[in-house]
């Protein structure tokens, strides 16, 4: 016959046991409740959510500007070192903003004269367009360049 501490052993191992079934359960319950809350995360207002979405966001917000996706990548990109890594930040800042714009948190417009889209708040347009005091940064930003350009222009064949 097995002695006391036999069954004193016996029941407590019975009891850890049970105790750890019970910690599996619980561990399975909070796996799941982090992959829910993961999946939500991912997915804010109908746009995959990510440093690029988040960071485009801000500067915008914080310029309050439209700007071209080279503005925005001077920004948030500049600590980004070497070619590759640099493109294939930029790459994610474009799919980025495209798909912000898709959800409706961000507008885009072309600019006649100039490449790609400058992309906007959703409060700075009127209609089918602009405000005009947008309008009127964008012309004077495009004067600007072409300045610029013209005197790298100039600068390069004078070397």
């Amino acid at each position: 016959m097995p002695t006391i501490d036999t069954f004193q052993l016996i029941t407590e191992i019975t009891g850890l046991q049970n105790e750890k079934q019970s910690l599996l359960d619980r561990v399975s319950v909070i796996e799941q409740t982090i992959q829910q809350k993961e999946s939500t995360l991912k997915s804010l207002n109908g746009i995959p959510h990510n440093d690029w979405s988040t960071k485009a966001i801000d500067c915008i917000e914080n310029e309050k500007r439209f700007m071209q996706t080279f503005e925005v990548f001077e920004y948030v990109g500049n600590d980004i070192q070497g070619d590759k890594p640099r493109k294939n930040a930029y790459t994610a800042l474009s799919l980025a903003l495209n798909n912000l714009c898709k959800s409706g948190r961000l507008g885009k417009v072309v600019m006649k004269g100039r490449k790609g889209y400058y992309y906007g708040l959703p409060e700075w347009f009127e209609g089918d367009g602009l405000k005009p005091e947008h309008v009127e940064d964008i012309k004077n930003r495009q004067r600007r360049y072409k300045k610029v350009k013209k005197e790298l222009k100039q600068y390069m064949v004078t070397l």
